[in-house]
């Protein structure tokens, strides 16, 4: 979570991921499946009053953010010039953060 406020850094990471989840077999029908269950496994971590519905909405915002970075990374890898977010989407949980940038 230190890139938090780097959502640049964030794609970039999953654009170095990607490659490997495709090779792996990884399909953008696999996401959606994913998410909810991780942030169940998350919740049952936190306990009844540690994992917050704000919490769970957030997850589930930074999950799609994510997922979208991974669909849209193609299987080889690219420069790190290709990496840049550029519109801003608000997320009502994360107003004001820099993790509310949706990709291009």
């Amino acid at each position: 979570m230190a890139n938090i406020d780097s959502p640049d850094s964030i794609h970039a990471k999953m654009v170095e991921l990607a490659p490997m989840h495709h090779r792996r077999g990884v399909t953008a029908a696999h996401l959606p499946v994913m998410g909810p269950l991780l942030i169940d496994v998350f919740a049952a971590l936190g306990g009844p009053s540690g994992f917050t519905h704000e919490m769970r909405s957030a997850w589930a915002w930074f999950w799609e953010f994510l997922s979208r970075s991974m669909i849209q990374s193609p299987p080889t890898p690219l420069p790190p010039s290709h990496t840049k977010w550029t519109r801003r989407v608000p997320h009502p949980v994360l107003i004001g953060h820099a993790a509310s940038l949706t990709p291009y």
